[in-house]
């Protein structure tokens, strides 16, 4: 029979063995012997943690051995399988099912999953990198598989490898945009995500060495702000409260940025000396010109406006708004009250 593991936070499978099954044919809870898989839990020992992930690698190629030995079915094999669980669907929807009946279905069902489980796992294989780990992809593709089997219909012609491999698609590219990362990134940014990823590894080969934004804009024909969005989506978001990578005092990460806004005791004296000055050159003017001059180049609080900003807010045209202007800056520009800011200018 067919188990789905539940997630740990090392990985998860869909583990094929000998077992009883529940009415849906899939047993929802791990298996214990040579074919268990293990948790990684969060308060184990370095070493047990060593053992365990040497534990994970073998589990991997204990899987691809196991499905390894299943073999493939034929289009016919495919049908017939079909109609028996068909077949056991309308049984159980009677009020006394017959027991074979519903054996059958279940045991056709089992066949379909564990001979296309290594269609699932080259699918997997694709989608590596793109923020989950190979066996958790491989989980979701199992989900996605079981999904197209009992959904598939035979009656229409189709390949049933063809029908599965959207669903697998599908499954996949949900677990990525839910759990791959904190920001929601949408399914078609996802697919262009994988395209840039197949690209940069294509061209690090090519090129012998790391490609440039240019590179990636004309092998994908975008772009270079546009390659530089998908970067930006693709990077890994951290926690500002997660310890700082090789701080032994376990540092918040929060604590080793620069804050870039805030300002040095001495650049703060700076400025409100700037502020000060800044306020008695404008007293030379009226106090209509000091507005439209404040409102022009953003001083005093103000964001810098446009000619025609400043006109309807004061009610005039913004002909006459660029004559006070000129009139206001030519008396801004007496010797005197240019020397007064002069000191201020950055060389």
């Amino acid at each position: 029979m067919v188990s789905v593991l539940p997630r740990t936070t090392a990985t998860t499978c869909l583990v094929i063995g000998a077992g009883p099954a529940d009415d849906e044919g899939l047993r929802l809870q791990p298996r214990l012997g040579e074919r268990a898989f293990f948790d990684i839990t969060d308060d184990k020992t370095s070493s047990q943690q060593e053992q365990d992930i040497l534990c994970l690698r073998d589990s991997r190629q204990m899987y691809k051995r196991e499905i390894g030995r299943t073999r493939q079915l034929s289009a016919e094999e495919v049908t017939a399988l079909a109609r028996q669980m068909e077949r056991a669907r309308e049984e159980r929807k009677k009020a006394h099912p017959d027991p074979y009946i519903l054996a059958q279905g279940e045991e056709a069902k089992r066949q379909l999953i564990e001979s296309n489980l290594r269609l699932v796992v080259s699918i997997a294989r694709r989608y590596v990198g793109l923020g989950m780990d190979l066996m958790d992809l491989v989980q979701e593709g199992n989900i996605g598989l079981i999904h197209a089997i009992e959904k598939f219909d035979y009656r229409r012609g189709y390949k049933f490898s063809t029908y599965a491999t959207w669903w697998i698609k599908r499954a996949m590219s949900h677990a990525l945009a839910k759990q791959a990362h904190t920001i929601r990134v949408p399914l078609y940014k996802r697919e262009e995500l994988k395209r840039l990823t197949q690209v940069r590894q294509r061209l690090q080969q090519d090129l012998e060495r790391d490609p440039t934004t240019e590179d990636l804009a004309e092998e994908l024909d975008l772009s270079e702000r546009q390659v530089i969005a998908l970067l930006q989506a693709s990077e890994e978001t951290l926690s500002l409260d997660s310890p700082a990578t090789g701080s032994e005092d376990e540092i918040p990460f929060r604590d080793t940025i620069e804050d870039d806004i805030a300002y040095s005791p001495e650049q703060v004296v700076i400025r409100q000396m700037l502020e000060t000055h800044i306020k008695e050159v404008l007293q030379n003017l009226s106090p209509n010109e000091r507005r439209i001059i404040c409102l022009r180049y953003g001083l005093q609080g103000a964001r810098e406006h446009s000619l025609k900003e400043v006109g309807r807010r004061l009610g005039v045209t913004h002909e006459a708004i660029r004559q006070a202007e000129a009139k206001a800056l030519r008396k801004l520009a007496d010797p005197c009250r240019k020397r007064m800011l002069e000191e201020f200018l950055v060389p």
